[in-house]
């Protein structure tokens, strides 16, 4: 199942935004994928593009049962 799957009320765009990062993401490796979200733990920003990149992050760390939550 793809990930966007989850979000039916999305348009086609979020969902290819969101299947996009989640196949990037889940090509990095643990480390990697503690320091982005350390990264993304200090930027304050927020727009509909950055929420479909913490979907995939979100999802990437709950399969890896990596911490994400701030």
């Amino acid at each position: 199942m793809r990930l966007s799957e989850k979000f039916p009320e999305m348009n086609d765009y979020a969902k290819s935004k969101i299947d996009e990062y989640y196949n990037r993401l889940s090509n990095e490796s643990d480390n990697e994928v503690r320091s982005i979200v350390e990264r993304e733990r200090k930027c304050s920003g927020w727009n509909s593009e950055r929420s479909y990149y913490l979907v995939a992050l979100r999802q990437v760390c709950r399969d890896r049962k990596l911490q994400y939550c701030w």
